[in-house]
């Protein structure tokens, strides 16, 4: 009867309340911080210990105010990384957008250097000339290039491959991974910077060390795996850490991270805004993992999420 219905009706909305007021914490509260320490066989020693600040998918200007953006700042500076990296995706769709990005991020440096590359939103919004801008703010952007970093006897070969959206915009616009790749040389540590994860099946999973990207925002809705969420409706690689399943690439490592702004809609749940700091090591010795000799080894996340903080709800 009557009071059945009212009982529903007043469960769905304590419900809807439920959810709202998490969406509202997540937007208030300082952007989650994501640790994860990643062995590599065959690293220098003088590269153990390099930590990587991994921004994406910034989207200033869409739902995100400017304090808002401050508190990613802030937070990121407190972090100190060793490089600082943005894999696109940094400002939506207003020209004018770029200016608060300049203003809150400009000062946000590496101590060995500090890259990007674009996304699909800077090429909708600047075109061409998002890559003179972030160059005036003091972040180059690779587009199909490479540059070195020397720490002591080691070198990080840092490669960019420019995002599919750039194709339309004139010559060497849009991915090419071949000619990314043409200068790396034997023994550097090669570090791959790339918007779209589909990107990373073929030459790019063979031959990056570790490839970062953004662009999926884990679908902005859901929870890692072995949750759902609405990202991995299209996408194979949706959030978080994976790990190549060849034996022959063991060892070569996908990170997708969820971003911390918004699309569409200015909500999380169970998705948390974050940036992951990630920290190389060089293992003193590592022996052939011979459970996986002559296996089929599958795609999956690998290594735990480690938060700085409790870490958000998880549908």
């Amino acid at each position: 009867g009557p009071s059945r219905w009212t009982a529903g009706e007043s469960t769905g909305g304590l419900l809807l309340l439920t959810l709202f007021g998490i969406a509202l914490f997540e937007r208030v509260r300082p952007p989650r911080v994501i640790r994860k320490t990643l062995c590599f066989p065959g690293l220098s020693p003088d590269l153990s210990g390099t930590t990587i600040l991994h921004l994406s998918d910034l989207h200033v200007g869409a739902w995100q105010g400017e304090e808002s953006l401050r508190r990613i700042a802030e937070t990121a500076r407190g972090l100190s990384a060793d490089l600082v990296v943005y894999t696109g995706d940094m400002i939506d769709y207003r020209p004018e957008e770029a200016r608060i990005f300049e203003k809150v991020f400009g000062s946000l440096q590496g101590r060995l250097g500090t890259f990007a590359v674009l996304g699909n939103h800077e090429y909708w919004t600047l075109g061409q000339r998002a890559r003179d801008f972030l160059k005036s703010c003091g972040v180059p952007v690779l587009r199909n290039e490479s540059r070195i970093i020397q720490r002591g006897e080691g070198r990080i070969r840092v490669v960019g491959v420019d995002d599919p959206a750039g194709e339309d915009e004139g010559p060497g616009c849009g991915p090419d991974i071949a000619q990314s790749l043409k200068d790396v040389q034997e023994g550097e540590f090669v570090l791959v910077l790339v918007h779209q994860p589909t990107l990373w099946e073929g030459e790019l999973k063979d031959r990056a060390d570790l490839t970062l990207s953004g662009h999926t925002h884990g679908g902005q809705i859901g929870g890692r795996r072995p949750f759902w969420n609405l990202a991995r409706i299209f996408f194979r690689y949706d959030a978080g850490l994976f790990e190549a399943e060849s034996p022959a690439l063991h060892g070569h490592y996908l990170n997708v991270s969820t971003g911390l702004g918004y699309y569409g809609i200015p909500i999380r749940l169970g998705m948390a805004p974050e940036m992951t700091l990630i920290t190389l090591c060089a293992p003193a010795s590592l022996s052939q993992d011979t459970v996986y000799a002559g296996l089929p080894r599958p795609v999956i996340p690998v290594g735990e999420d480690r938060p700085l903080e409790p870490p958000s709800f998880q549908l």
